[in-house]
Formats: C-alpha cells, sequence, structure tokens
C-alpha cells in the first residue's frame, strides 16, 4: 500500500465507548513492552487538558485470543498507550473513561494481525532494540507470504515499518552478529 493510499483508506466506523468495552491484544503486548510510566503520564496530561487527538484502531469481538468471551466487545490494534492514558484517567477521578476507536474489519490470520499491529505503531519512537524485534516479526511474517512482493526481502521489510531497507540491513547485522572484542592488553 503506497502513501497515498495508507492516508486515504477508510479505518471504519468511528465510535466513542467505554474503556471497559475495550480489550488489550496480547499480541501487541508480546510485541512491545508497556509504554514507559512518563510517557503515559505525558499522554495522560495531554488528554486531560485537549482531549483524545487520534482514534485507537480496533476491530470487533466478542472474545478473546483464547475463545473467551470476558464481556469486552473489541480488540485493539493500535492505541494501547492511549488506552492505559484514558483508564488511568478514570481510575483518578478524571474524564469520563470512553475511548475513541475506529473499528476496522477483523483480521483473518494471526499473521495478518501482527502485520496491522506492528503497522499501527510505525509512528512510535523506538530504540534500535525495538526496530531489531519488529524486523524480525516482519521476517516471520515475510516467510508465511505465499507469493513474495516484487524488490528484496530487506525493502519490503523497510517499506512495512517505514523505514529503509539499508537500515534494515544495519540493524541486522548490529544485532545479530556476536561482538568480537580485540584484546591488545600484553
Amino acid at each position: 500500500m503506497g502513501l497515498l493510499d495508507s492516508m486515504t483508506r477508510d479505518l471504519g466506523m468511528t465510535i466513542r465507548v467505554l474503556i471497559d468495552d475495550v480489550r488489550i491484544n496480547c499480541l501487541n503486548e508480546a510485541v512491545y513492552d508497556e509504554a514507559e510510566n512518563e510517557f503515559i503520564g505525558a499522554l495522560m496530561n495531554s488528554i486531560r487538558d485537549d482531549g483524545q487527538f487520534e482514534n485507537a484502531i480496533a476491530y470487533a469481538s466478542e472474545v478473546d485470543r483464547n475463545g473467551e468471551n470476558d464481556g469486552r466487545k473489541y480488540t485493539l490494534l493500535g492505541g494501547n498507550t492511549r488506552y492505559l492514558a484514558i483508564s488511568k484517567l478514570r481510575d483518578a477521578g478524571e474524564g469520563d473513561g470512553y475511548i475513541n476507536i475506529s473499528v476496522v474489519n477483523k483480521p483473518e490470520s494471526t499473521r495478518e494481525e501482527l502485520e496491522m499491529i506492528v503497522k499501527n505503531n510505525i509512528q512510535r519512537k523506538k530504540k534500535p532494540e525495538e526496530r531489531f524485534h519488529e524486523i524480525k516479526i516482519m521476517e516471520k511474517i515475510y516467510e508465511l507470504i505465499d507469493e513474495k512482493p516484487a524488490g528484496t526481502k530487506r525493502d519490503w521489510i523497510g517499506n512495512q515499518l517505514g523505514i529503509s531497507g539499508r537500515y534494515v540491513d544495519k540493524l541486522i547485522k548490529q544485532f545479530s552478529e556476536p561482538e568480537v572484542h580485540s584484546n591488545n592488553e600484553e
């Protein structure tokens, strides 16, 4: 999907729902560690002062990943940090406990769901270690694609993550090769 397509694609119906009707996606937690407390605090301040600027992205589902009905109606694909900030505000007696979500079609597979999670987190500022982790996930997704896209695997991964293919290679080399220490001491 090109930049123009991604800017103009339909994100589905936008609704405002009670935070208790939304579940955090356990796949997202596996991909990204819980956001740092100072970032959640800054986002809480922003939401408190100005409201929620960006919608979370979710799909409708009455059951969790284990197939159990947990009483929630939506599963997040993007917006876990917003969810956590709004939850903390509500728990502190601030805000109404509602979150704006864009409801998209439910992914057809775990591979598609992981891909959507990674793509929904492209805008996050990430450490090189987090980028490398994303690259490893996208490598697994690439291997599951029946008809490989044109171009190189590194360029496809870079395109999916919003980084260059050269940066993909750099991170793979940086984190995959064992460190070599020269011992010049005599």
